[in-house]
Formats: structure tokens, C-alpha cells, sequence
């Protein structure tokens, strides 16, 4: 196997495990104060080029920055100078600016000799070191980092660059050296808590996650959101299969709303208890309760309502009456009738038979894309892919799209649509309120509830599970 893919799969496997590993890069919170660094804050060389009130407020700067994480310190050299950091540029001229890249040699053989780090070994402090000439508009500063010091914060070699350029040399040009550094430090220290983080550049291994992640994953999850809209388009259009049953004995008015309704949901029970309640074969409890009490001897002709009262006399016992917890299960208690009557429809081919197995499809289809959108979204994060993360929003916004029309697509065929209008061309008037019910039964929940709302909306929304307020 080649290294490449070799390092993508384990990645691939191992990726949340190595997510919460510790790493050196995580060692230190790098906004936790700095306590303890060996290096003082600042010195200067000799100690009286700055004067002590000057010195001691860029010491209190200093102690500022380490305060949010940054292991920082100044150090101020007068040429000519004999100090052993900077043994090896004892030649330079005290009348001439310092190059800005001896500048960076000087400060990095600084380092090499003074610890000025968070930790010992951390290699992670930020030296401002100031060279003065014998003309003080001559001298030059730097700020170098250690060789861990960045990323940090919001701290970036261009705006600590722009530090030097917009805020300590003008200064420095002015003669104005304490001035400089201080001004410097300040901003230094803004833009450590203020400054826009610095994109990290990706490794090896989060190359190869990229290189996965926006063509092999990301065109995975797109075809296979694509293949589940295919999916829901080819079922859509599919044509239902004919029935050879007779049409039977005339539709009751629920089966008919539940036809125009697209499927016997909640609503189709809700009617037959109404229509129960209505002909006194169920009677509800009082306003602040919602049992229903089960009445004896009392006949029922529609086949549906039938089925749903023998239902509660099943659940209601001997006393006839049903509990609170029954109550609040109702809709799932009735799940034999709706299964019934969806049979009956469905034989005679009035419903579509394969509905449920259909939605049972839509659904593993769902769960595989989002699957296959998880398998790529962690890639896509880690590498800073945006085809990725792209792929992953289209596939989320297939699934929803969907699942919805899964829940609310209608399961009546053509012939049901027919059968519904003629049914609805010979029903009374009785069976058309009976029907409308349960077809409008949504703008009777969707009514203002409360204490002085009407009985029969409290009534709808208790058998709902909707409360009966």
C-alpha cells in the first residue's frame, strides 16, 4: 500500500482517537499567564541608556503580555557593545543602522544563549531586542520569535512586522526610543488578544486528508445524495399496482377522508371518536379531565368507528372506563385499526400497498447518505476542505427534503381519488360533516386554546396528545 493512502486510512480510522490525543502543541493553554520565566523583563545594556521610570513601564508592558500567554521580554544593547550574546558582531559601526536581517542574528544568538521561553525547552518567547547607535534616530529593533513561539493567539509574522514598521522605528526616527518600545509592546500585546489567528499551514497527512476528502469523499456523498432524490423521484412516479379485488361494500365517511387525507392518520381516529362521542356511544370526562367512559349496548353501523369502539371497550375493562395513561397512548392504542382499515383500502385498491415499504426505503437511504456525509465530514474539518463541507450541506438538505415529503406524500392512488368522489357525490349531509371533521380537523387543533376555548377543540387536541387546552 502506498504511504499516502496508507496514512489517509489510518487517519480515516483512527481519526477521533487521535483528536483527543495530547500533543507538544497542546501542552500549554496559550492564553494562561506566563509566571516564573527565568529571563527578567528588561534590561538594558548599558542599564543607564534607559532611564528607570522608562525601564520599569516597559517592564510592567511586558508583565502585561505574559499575563495572556505570551512568554515575551526587551533587551536594549548601545553599540558599541561587548556582550557575550553578541560576541560575534563586535565589528559592527555604532554610526550606522544595523541591517534588518543582522538584526534577526543578533536576536536569534540572543536566544541561544538567554532562556527565554514559557517552560525549559519550550523555544516559545518572543525577544524585541533594540541596538542603539551613537545617533539615536539610527537604531534599528526586531521582534524574533523562538522556533515554537507561532502560531499563538492572534500574533502573525506580519502584524508583528507592522508593529516594527508602523509603531517603534517612526518613533526611533524621532529619537524617541523608550517611546518606541512602549508604543510597540502596546500593540504587540493588542494584537495577541485581538489579532486574526493565522491560517495554519497543512502537513502531510492533512494534505492527503484534503486530497480525499474534496474528490473521492466529497463526490461519494454528492452521488450518493443524488442517488437518494433518484430514489424518491423513481418512487414518485412509479405507477401503483391494480388491484384485482372487487370495489366492496360502500366507503365508510372515515375511509373516504382518509383517502383524501392521503392515509389513516391520527385524524381519521379522532373523527371515529368524535362521531362516538356524538352518538353516545363513548362519553368524555369533565372540563379538567380527559378520560373517556365507554357506554354499553350502544349499536354502531359505520364499520371504522365500529373497530375503534371496540377497541376502547378492550382497553377500557370492565369498568368501561379509560385511564389516564391509556388516554394519553390513544393514537397507539388504535394502531390495529389503522392498520386494518390501510388493508381493506389498500385491497381494494384504494391505497397504495407498497407505501410503508417504500417509506422504509426512503429511510435506509437516508440513514446511508448520512452516514457517508459522517464518514466525510471529519476528513473535510481537519483538512479546511470546502468541497467537503459543501457535499455534506447538499446531502443534509437531500435527506430533509426527503424525509419530509416521505411523511407528508400522499399514499392514495387514483383509483382511491375516484372512489372519493363518487362517495362524496352520494353521501348525505350527515356523512359530508362527518367527513369534513376529519379532512379539517387540522384548523380545529390549530385553534386558540385555553380555559375558554370550545369544548370540541379541547376535546380534538386531548385525543390528539395535543393537552386539552
Amino acid at each position: 500500500m502506498r504511504p499516502v493512502l496508507f496514512r489517509t486510512v489510518l487517519t480515516v480510522l483512527l481519526l477521533m482517537a487521535a483528536v483527543t490525543m495530547p500533543s507538544s502543541a497542546r501542552e500549554r493553554d496559550p492564553l494562561a499567564p506566563v509566571f516564573g520565566m527565568e529571563a527578567h523583563q528588561f534590561e538594558a545594556f548599558p542599564p543607564d541608556v534607559v532611564a528607570k521610570e522608562n525601564a520599569d513601564e516597559i517592564a510592567k508592558l511586558v508583565d502585561e503580555a505574559r499575563l495572556f500567554g505570551v512568554p515575551v521580554a526587551v533587551r536594549v544593547v548601545q553599540l558599541p557593545t561587548d556582550h557575550p550574546a553578541l560576541g560575534s558582531f563586535n565589528d559592527l559601526d555604532p554610526n550606522a543602522k544595523v541591517p534588518d536581517e543582522t538584526m534577526r542574528e543578533m536576536a536569534r544568538s540572543w536566544m541561544s544563549r538567554e532562556p527565554i521561553e514559557s517552560a525549559p525547552g519550550a523555544d516559545d518567547g518572543f525577544l524585541m531586542l533594540v541596538v542603539m547607535t551613537e545617533d539615536p534616530a539610527m537604531s534599528n529593533a526586531v521582534i524574533e520569535p523562538g522556533p515554537n513561539a507561532l502560531p499563538l493567539n492572534g500574533l502573525t509574522r506580519k502584524n508583528i512586522d507592522e508593529v516594527l514598521a508602523t509603531q517603534v522605528l517612526p518613533r526611533f526616527e524621532q529619537g524617541e526610543i523608550s517611546q518606541g518600545i512602549r508604543s510597540g509592546m502596546s500593540v504587540f500585546s493588542y494584537n495577541n488578544l485581538f489579532g486574526e489567528p493565522e491560517r495554519l499551514p497543512l502537513d502531510d497527512l492533512h494534505q492527503d486528508l484534503k486530497r480525499f476528502a474534496a474528490t473521492p469523499f466529497a463526490a461519494l456523498t454528492i452521488l450518493s445524495a443524488l442517488g437518494l432524490l433518484g430514489l424518491a423521484a423513481w418512487i414518485h412516479r412509479r405507477p401503483t399496482p391494480d388491484s384485482e379485488a372487487q370495489p366492496g361494500d360502500r366507503l365508510s365517511p372515515f375511509a373516504a377522508a382518509a383517502l383524501r387525507r392521503g392515509r389513516v392518520d391520527d385524524a381519521v381516529i379522532t373523527g371515529s371518536v368524535m362521531h362516538l362521542v356524538r352518538i353516545g356511544a363513548v362519553m368524555p370526562g369533565s372540563q379538567d379531565a380527559t378520560p373517556l367512559r365507554v357506554m354499553p349496548e350502544v349499536p354502531v353501523d359505520d364499520p371504522v368507528a365500529g373497530a375503534v369502539l371496540a377497541e376502547l371497550r378492550r382497553h377500557a375493562g370492565e369498568e368501561g372506563v379509560l385511564p389516564p395513561a391509556a388516554m394519553r397512548r390513544l393514537q397507539d392504542l388504535m394502531r390495529p385499526v389503522r392498520a386494518s382499515v390501510e388493508d381493506d383500502l389498500a385491497h381494494r385498491g384504494f391505497l397504495n400497498a407498497r407505501a410503508r415499504i417504500e417509506n422504509a426505503w426512503l429511510l435506509l437511504g437516508s440513514l446511508l447518505v448520512g452516514a457517508i456525509a459522517l464518514f466525510t465530514l471529519l476528513p473535510s474539518i481537519l483538512s479546511k476542505s470546502g468541497l467537503g463541507i459543501l457535499a455534506i450541506i447538499i446531502a443534509g438538505v437531500c435527506i430533509a427534503a426527503v424525509l419530509s415529503w416521505s411523511s407528508r406524500r400522499s399514499w392514495t392512488t387514483e383509483a382511491g381519488h375516484s372512489a372519493v368522489e363518487a362517495w362524496l357525490a352520494d353521501a348525505s349531509i350527515e356523512e359530508r360533516a362527518t367527513f369534513d371533521t376529519v379532512v379539517n380537523q387540522d384548523a380545529i387543533i390549530t385553534a386558540t386554546g385555553g380555559p375558554t376555548a370550545p369544548e370540541t377543540v379541547r376535546l380534538v387536541r386531548g385525543l390528539r396528545g395535543l393537552g386539552a387546552g
